[in-house]
């Protein structure tokens, strides 16, 4: 028997290629009674071996191959060493310099286990390059650890190489020093490498020597022998290098492999090496077991107030008065809750108490409480402002108990929500409670946390990057120097909920979903054979660790004796004031008894706290909706606020609207017509793939508007049966929409109890046929025996139906607690934009990254169909980000691209002097330093300087006001110029569109031509399929290059400044090329095109923010520039006796700067130039004595003409 000690997995980033359960697999098969896993300097592996074992018949043994300091390790010390110690090298390698020795740790016992953990924790610390141990720190975290010498970079072989056997004594001495002698081993390797030969005997020399075991072991980087080529492939991608390319990071020798015993032993001839494999098994033995300590709640204590000694009563206390607070008393017994109230609460804590997680919830009510409060950060003084939290999200908002904490904000018991959806007496764990903050201030939570809680016992969680089918083919693809065949293969593999489908499922067999990458197999012949051979292996490998968008652990006790640690690193030093981030996934870190949080940050949050902001600025009203929801007001201001918002979502006008935004979500709608927010929550529940493939949403709209009858007798003729039916599926006009619905209908009709119901929504939302059929069995017999509540006995013929709707509809039932809670939200934005429009759109505008030009030309034309002005930003008036002034939106001076911390530089001086008076004023108050010239000429374009004089104008003289009062000339850009350059800056260009303005010309041109053309905004998802002539402002121009030939992405522009994209293909990226009036950025074009509709609303889990929507694209055939004349207001340029002279000084170039020559009045002094670029004629702008004297026009960058 032989058993491997030093084994790299895909823990060993890009490195390592064995993934763990095959690595399991694969030694129970051999027979082994172990097995261990050594990654370089990472124990992330360690929870997946964990369960990777569980079950086998072998154990898992816990290691690392850690990085061992060269001298100490915060000295950062190097050596000299041959080419060859060590596996890795360049193939031309002579010698080397080492910053590391290498040195295999083994956990003999759960000491050992705890102490790697702390050991590793440490050398985070001491990271150069990677993290660094060194023997004090061994000593130190040394109980219950042994020590492998390790490999030929280890500390004993290196020295050993060197022909230094001093060197190596004293490392030997050092590890016995360090973890005791009964506790070190010398290994031993065999991979073929002249340096790894020669030592091998000395090694065993020194360990007789010393009376140290020998131990054989093997260098495994991946699993099988025949992986050897796509191992070499995996290690080109840590280094963006192709395998055939000669000077790169590569093995030295061979047999990296997971040797069988046979295998091992027949290595070496000589006696020592049988026995150095024999004491593999011995070590094994020693170790016993699984060390890993057994799970426990590490669930924080919740620290009580004074006079509180059970956290268990002070939650029973703060659980009655927020129910008082949210439900009043019962009028017929003062002081104490409605019946009602006071059952459901009684079941729940009941659950919540037996569970032993009431300190969960209490924290949690702590964190929602400090968050809506003013209180400062513990431990600073001050007040804060309150930061908005979400109403909940996913099936917490079921629960009474955390609505009356005031931990959700949607009432389970006015919407039907279920607790046993969140928790039931059978569920094992933490239940999960995701919360979502302001995502600008998400950080502030994070550090409440760990000011609450200590820095030490809060960490991120950590994910891991999977190599999945489609990465990994194009992974394999680039480094065999066959891109575009991976990436083809990649475009072939479908996706199925939300992952691609293994290689096998599409590459084997004779399945149709397969045959598109079959063909494309065919097509390429033995490049994807090679492709597909490399890309099997690396398939499902972790191929880098990354950290979750918003999961948080909480422990009782320091993390870093729990869980491998990490920093968030940037540039290899950490983020200052980042929580540390845990190396195991959220499942792994809940298993062993951590508290998981999902911090989650909602950028609708943002918007609506903006929002309000601007309202209470503007108007004095203060929205509160902690305590405002549908109906609540009930004074006439409040009845026509909600009244409207309604009706805004009725009519569609949904831009910016949270969950409602997108073409397809308007239209339904229009349809539906919702006047309550159970509509709404039927809303987000419908529009997703599945329900909509079954004409649900449809239906549901019909039904809504009395277009067509509800009826259940397609299900039973019978009354009373209808009557349980429809006391369940009446609220969605007999449409079922929740999965609720169907554990609510198990309830009724079948009297299943809370752990059935929810057993039934589990069998059938994940596809768990034996489930189903015992949920059936229960099911069939309480119905028919009439265990409901109403007693009613079901005929098998309507069970039967029944279970037929179960079966049709399960698999895209959305969770009602999770469409409550997203329509509270999105009713909260029509609240706002309904009442407020302009405070809406300025807060969307204002939290709209930049990057996202959809969303804010979707806004800008929302707002002007709401009679909403824009303003272009102003230096005297506009803050650094867009505001509402007066009923009117004010774009804010740090949303221009291009202006940067100029924004803020102009408001504080603004704001400390006054406003400026005039375009030099501004030019000499604000340093050159805070405010450049490229930030000035993008003021220019977005209209910010627009007081000072024309855009032309200003943009000719500015560069000269910093020295002089210069007059602005009026000379002005045409109207597609100033529009395109306004809209490079802000995104979308203001006012009136130039569609409108040139619409008389537009139309004069199309007609002489025939075309019959309609305006890109009336284009729409409902043309999908149609071939159309349009017309548009061409915003965006992107040639490409594709695999077989170029293609351009477009951007048309429409009369509502609605932007639609599109792509067109090499002949028409060709045909403009070759034209001899080729569009341009910023023209008006002529396009015929086909519409397409893209996305679609994907099925949303429960952590997940928003779906992706539908919208239109289309595919451009042909584009022509139509002819319309755009000219400005421009310079005479009538110069006499002109001279030729040299350029020498460029004072306005908004272009670039390049050598050039002009032609200038002879009498001209002091002489600055605008230069044109190169290669163009000789344009320029001469000023003298602080005046222009003369202009010249090219047609530079925005399409002059």
């Amino acid at each position: 028997m032989f058993v491997h000690l030093h084994t790299h997995t895909e823990h060993s980033p890009l490195d390592g290629l064995t993934q763990v359960g095959q690595l399991a697999a694969h030694e129970e098969a051999a027979g082994a009674s172990a097995v261990a896993i050594t990654d370089h300097g990472s124990i992330m592996g360690w929870r997946a071996l964990h369960r990777a074992c569980r079950g086998r018949s072998l154990f898992p043994i816990y290691g690392v191959e850690a990085y061992l300091a060269i001298g100490g390790r915060f000295d950062r010390q190097v050596l000299e060493v041959p080419g060859d110690s060590g596996s890795v090298d360049r193939e031309d390698a002579g010698t080397k310099t080492r910053r590391y020795y290498h040195i295999t740790l083994l956990a003999e016992n759960e000491d050992g286990y705890r102490n790697i953990i702390r050991m590793m924790n440490a050398a985070e610390d001491s990271y150069w390059y990677h993290p660094q141990v060194d023997y004090d720190l061994l000593e130190q975290f040394g109980r219950g650890v042994i020590v492998l010498s390790g490999c030929l970079g280890g500390p004993v072989a290196t020295h050993l190489s060197m022909g230094d056997e001093q060197g190596a004594r004293d490392a030997l001495d050092c590890m016995i020093r360090a973890v005791g002698k009964d506790n070190v081993y010398v290994e031993v390797m065999s991979h073929g490498i002249a340096g790894e030969e020669e030592t091998a005997p000395l090694l065993a020399d020194l360990a007789e020597e010393y009376d140290l075991p020998l131990v054989a072991t093997n260098d495994a980087h991946f699993l099988d022998e025949s992986h050897d080529v796509a191992h070499d492939a995996w290690l080109c991608l840590s280094t963006h290098k192709r395998v055939k390319d000669s000077d790169r990071f590569r093995f030295n020798g061979q047999g990296y492999h997971v040797r069988s015993e046979a295998q091992m032993r027949a290595l070496r001839s000589e006696d020592w090496w049988g026995r150095a494999c024999d004491e593999t098994v011995r070590l094994a033995q020693r170790i016993g077991r699984d060390v890993a300590p057994e799970p426990s709640s590490l669930l924080p204590h919740f620290d009580l107030p004074d006079g509180w000694e059970s956290s268990v009563r002070y939650f029973h206390h703060l659980v009655k008065r927020g129910a008082l607070a949210k439900y009043g008393e019962d009028p017929a017994r003062p002081g104490h809750l409605p019946k009602r109230v006071a059952d459901r609460l009684r079941w729940e804590s009941t659950v919540i108490t037996g569970a032993d997680v009431a300190d969960y919830f209490l924290i949690l009510h702590d964190l929602i409480r400090w968050c809506h409060s003013t209180d400062p950060l513990p431990g600073d003084e001050g007040v804060k402002k309150p930061i908005r939290t979400g109403p909940g999200r996913g099936s917490a908002a079921g629960s009474c108990v955390a609505y009356c904490l005031g931990i959700t904000n949607v009432d389970p018991l006015e919407h039907g929500l279920l607790f046993e959806r969140f928790l039931n007496p059978e569920r094992v764990g933490l239940p999960d409670i995701d919360t979502d903050f302001e995502r600008g201030r998400r950080l502030e939570v994070l550090e409440y946390l760990q000011r609450r809680y200590g820095v030490d016992h809060v960490a991120r969680v950590g994910t891991f990057g999977i190599d999945r089918s489609r990465q990994a083919l194009k992974d394999a693809a680039r480094v065999l120097d066959v891109p575009s065949v991976g990436v083809q293969l990649a475009e072939q593999v479908p996706v199925f909920e939300g992952a691609p489908l293994p290689i096998d499922a599409v590459a084997v067999g004779d399945d149709p979903v397969g045959e598109p990458f079959r063909r494309v197999m065919r097509k390429h012949g033995e490049d994807a054979v090679r492709v597909l051979d490399v890309a099997r292996v690396m398939e499902g490998s972790v191929r880098s660790n990354s950290i979750h968008a918003c999961a948080t652990i909480v422990a009782d006790a320091p993390l870093g004796e729990l869980v491998p640690l990490r920093y968030e690193r940037v540039k290899g030093e950490p983020v200052e004031g980042a929580p540390r981030v845990a190396g195991w996934e959220g499942g792994d870190l809940e298993e062993i008894g951590l508290l998981k949080l999902d911090v989650l940050g909602l950028k609708t949050l943002d918007l609506i706290a903006l929002a309000c902001d601007m309202v209470r600025a503007n108007y004095g009203v203060d929205v509160d909706f902690s305590v405002l929801r549908p109906g609540s007001d009930t004074s006439e201001v409040g009845r026509e606020r909600d009244r409207l918002a309604f009706e805004l979502i009725a009519q569609g006008r949904t831009a910016g609207v949270f969950q409602l935004g997108s073409d397809g979500m308007k239209k339904l709608a229009r349809e539906v017509g919702p006047t309550n927010i159970a509509d709404v929550t039927a809303l987000v529940a419908l529009y997703r793939p599945g329900p909509m493939a079954a004409d649900m949403h449809h239906t549901y709209a019909r039904r809504k508007n009395g277009r067509e009858a509800v009826s259940y007798d397609d299900l039973t003729g019978r009354a009373d049966e209808q009557r349980v039916i429809a006391s369940v599926l009446d609220e969605t006009f007999g449409t079922c929409c929740f999965q609720e619905q169907l554990m609510a209908l198990g309830s009724a009709v079948g009297g299943l109890d809370a752990a059935w119901t929810n057993r039934l929504r589990k069998a059938f939302s994940k596809k768990k046929k034996d489930l189903m059929d015992e949920v059936r069995a229960v099911f069939f017999e309480g119905a028919q025996s009439g265990k409901g509540p109403g007693g009613v006995r079901f005929s098998l013929s309507t069970l039967e139906g029944l279970w037929r709707v179960f079966e049709g509809s399960a698999s895209y039932l959305f969770n009602k607690s999770h469409a409550a809670c997203y329509a509270h939200v999105a009713w909260q934005c029509a609240y706002l934009k309904a009442s407020w429009p302009a405070e809406f759109g300025a807060a969307v505008l204002a939290i709209t990254e930049r990057s996202k030009d959809r969303e804010r030309a979707d806004m800008l034309s929302s707002l002007t169909a709401e009679g909403v002005q824009i303003c272009a930003p102003d230096v005297n008036s506009s803050a650094v980000s867009t505001t509402a002034v007066g009923g009117k939106v004010l774009m804010g001076l740090g949303e221009v691209k291009g202006v940067g911390k100029a924004g803020e530089a102009i408001v504080a001086e603004r704001e400390e002097s006054g406003p400026f008076t005039s375009l030099a004023d501004l030019m000499r108050r604000i340093a050159p330093k805070k405010m450049t010239m490229g930030a000035v000429e993008a003021l220019v374009d977005a209209g910010a300087l627009d007081a000072f004089g024309s855009r032309l104008g200003v943009l000719m003289v500015c560069r000269s006001a910093r020295e002089w009062d210069v007059p602005v000339p009026r000379f002005s850009f045409g109207v597609l110029e100033a529009d395109a350059r306004q809209r490079a800056r802000l995104g979308a260009g203001l006012g009136v569109s130039p569609l409108v303005r040139l619409s008389g010309e537009v139309g004069e041109w199309c007609e002489a031509r025939g075309f019959d053309v309609v305006d890109i905004s009336d284009v729409g998802v409902g043309d999908a399929g149609a071939r159309v002539r349009v017309v548009g402002v061409l915003t965006g121009w992107d040639v490409r290059q594709g695999r077989k030939s170029r293609y351009v992405r477009v951007e048309l522009e429409g009369s509502d400044r609605r932007v639609v994209t599109g792509v067109g293909f090499s002949r028409v990226v060709e045909s403009v090329e070759r034209s001899e009036d080729a569009p341009r950025v910023g023209d008006v074009v002529c396009a015929l095109v086909d519409v397409e509709v893209t996305g679609g609303e994907s099925v949303d889990s429960d952590d997940g923010e928003e779906p992706s929507e539908a919208y239109v694209q289309v595919k451009v055939a042909s584009v022509e520039r139509v002819g319309v004349v755009d000219c400005g207001r421009r310079p005479n340029m009538g110069l006499r006796d002109p001279r030729r002279v040299r350029v020498v000084e460029s004072v306005l170039d908004v272009t670039d700067q390049c050598a050039a020559s002009a032609w200038i009045h002879d009498d001209v002094r002091d002489v600055r130039f605008f230069n044109a670029p190169e290669g163009c004629e000789e344009h320029v702008v001469v000023v003298g004595a602080g005046n222009v004297l003369a202009w010249a026009s090219a047609r530079p960058r925005f399409g002059w003409r």
